[in-house]
């Protein structure tokens, strides 16, 4: 993608929690924007420091989190948008700062990258705030979200984005197949089916979802 300068501006990364859906944006911001020190990195959320500190907003006031919506930022031009406060969920001023955000030109280079961490925990008000952005997007902007259902999302948001939709690998290997933790096995704008495909993914193998052939264990 990045090779070829095809970059879709919109991406939905769903799948299980702890596939490497963040993980995978925060290497594609490090390809893109060039980060050979490893910023980008930084705003790892599952790091003790990031960790604490939204630990440590849940005992704000909703008024001090709203005046001092939540974001990392160690690169100036990848921005990690996370759920926030006791209920951890994306808000509106989350969303609203992100529409502000959206016009500042990069700071080096074409791209500007926002990460918005499991966006299926924004409520419907902040989800129709950002639906303003993902219509229109400026020529500089890449929106990266991640969710673990892409269907809690709602369709609007769902439409505008360019789904890849990852399994976590079994637990129980196959000699047939070596996969990372969590493998991507489609991505296409006209990837969604038209019913949830809950029921449907769990009838078919995962070693044919992820590429391998079938072997005896599945």
């Amino acid at each position: 993608m990045i090779t070829g300068d095809r970059i879709t501006q919109t991406l939905l990364f769903s799948g299980p929690e702890g596939v490497g859906k963040a993980t995978l944006a925060r290497r594609f911001g490090e390809r893109l924007l060039g980060d050979p020190a490893g910023r980008i990195e930084l705003d790892d959320l599952s790091l003790e420091s990031n960790a604490a500190l939204i630990t440590d907003r849940e005992k704000w006031t909703s008024d001090k989190r709203n005046e001092d919506p939540l974001f990392f930022s160690s690169h100036p031009d990848f921005v990690t948008f996370a759920p926030d406060g006791p209920l951890r969920q994306i808000t509106i001023p989350q969303m609203r700062l992100l529409k502000e955000r959206a016009s500042l030109k990069p700071l080096k280079g074409a791209w500007r990258v926002f990460l918005i961490d499991q966006i299926d925990r924004a409520n419907e008000q902040a989800a129709n705030s950002l639906l303003k952005t993902l219509e229109e997007p400026p020529p500089h902007l890449i929106i990266i979200m991640t969710a673990r259902n892409p269907y809690d999302l709602l369709p609007t948001i769902r439409s505008r984005a360019v789904p890849s939709v990852f399994l976590a690998s079994p637990k129980r290997k196959c000699a047939s197949s070596r996969k990372p933790a969590g493998s991507m096995i489609s991505s296409g704008e006209s990837s969604w089916p038209k019913e949830r495909p809950d029921s449907r993914y769990r009838s078919i193998s995962k070693c044919t979802i992820a590429g391998a052939p079938r072997c005896s264990r599945c």
